[in-house]
């Protein structure tokens, strides 16, 4: 088991860093993407499924509930599941919110905190 706790942490440290960072250093092309999003209803649709797919594969194969760093791995796979199920019901919500979010720091925000996650994440994965 602690094989399979190693290796989501990698991969969740190396997916969150990226996005993270790609987010922070093109924010105006992040922006851009969130705009051309709101147009394309099958992209919305796929941007729903993917983050609920991620979320049942941890949860399936991941879903320990104790009291450490091994937690944020089951909260993360709970995190994308909801995500996902919120984005397939209620697109245009989704898309509200998101529209209104274009202009503001709330994206470099969800940014910085991918980020962080993605070090955490790092730290206890590869070290």
């Amino acid at each position: 088991m602690i094989i399979l706790i190693i290796l989501f942490a990698k991969s969740l440290a190396v997916f969150f860093i990226i996005i993270g960072f790609g987010m922070l250093i093109n924010s105006s092309h992040t922006k851009d993407m969130m705009k051309d999003l709101s147009k394309h209803t099958s992209v919305q649709f796929v941007a729903g499924v993917v983050p609920m797919i991620l979320g049942l594969v941890i949860l399936s194969l991941h879903h320990i509930l104790v009291q450490s760093w091994v937690l944020l791995i089951t909260l993360v796979g709970y995190l994308f599941l909801m995500i996902g199920v919120f984005r397939i019901l209620f697109p245009n919500i989704w898309i509200s919110v998101m529209q209104h979010n274009i202009d503001t720091k709330l994206r470099k925000v969800i940014a910085s905190v991918m980020l962080f996650i993605g070090l955490y994440f790092l730290y206890f994965g590869f070290l």
